[in-house]
């Protein structure tokens, strides 16, 4: 019988991991990062994912019903909270009709601008999803965002203070949500950017 022999981690290596992590804490105040601490466990039960291998496709088929109005299909999702301006307003359907579509989840693997990211979807032959192909992703398959957030670079909302804003699916510890991040801000290694084949 034999036995595969795994090497460890090197001293070198966990240096470099925990200097990465510690560059990926935002500004905090000082009530925060109490909070933080006073709850180590669930905040390492929710770094832990990121640390894991995943084997699974990244290929999710849903229909899209483009002509449905934007609360419904936030719905649909039955997420635990919502952004208030995640609305048709913000947001217009740029699309009509029905469709059934493959939406693949894209990983660049690394920290990466919006920009850059729409530009290696474009390399795959692939354009960012709309909200309304993100909430049918959400709605069908409501456990994704478990896992990593998820990112709708095709629509953006540039907010009262001329910022812009894109829609993105993730949670709080186990609650669903639907919220909004800034366009011009770099995504985590961790997420995972919602396309469709052109």
């Amino acid at each position: 019988m034999s036995h595969e022999t795994v090497r460890p981690m090197t001293q070198g290596q966990l240096k470099d991991l925990v200097a990465t992590m510690i560059g990926a804490i935002p500004d905090l105040s000082f009530d925060e990062a109490q909070r933080l601490i006073g709850e180590k466990g669930r905040f390492t039960r929710e770094l832990q994912p990121a640390f894991r291998k995943t084997e699974k496709t990244t290929t999710y088929p849903v229909s899209v019903d483009y002509d449905r109005k934007t609360d419904a299909m936030i719905a649909d999702g039955r997420y635990d909270w919502t952004n208030s301006d995640t609305t048709e307003k913000h947001f217009p359907n740029t699309r009509s009709g029905k469709a059934d579509l493959e939406i693949e989840l894209v990983h660049a693997g690394r920290v990466i601008s919006s920009e850059d990211a729409i530009a290696e979807m474009a390399r795959q032959g692939l354009r960012p999803c709309e909200l309304s192909e993100l909430l049918a992703l959400g709605a069908t398959h409501p456990d994704l965002q478990r896992e990593f957030p998820i990112i709708a670079l095709g629509s953006v909302w540039r907010g009262p203070n001329g910022d812009r804003r894109v829609p993105y699916l993730s949670r709080i510890g186990s609650e669903r949500i639907l919220n909004l991040h800034w366009f011009e801000g770099d995504w985590f290694e961790i997420c995972r950017f919602a396309a469709v084949r052109n």
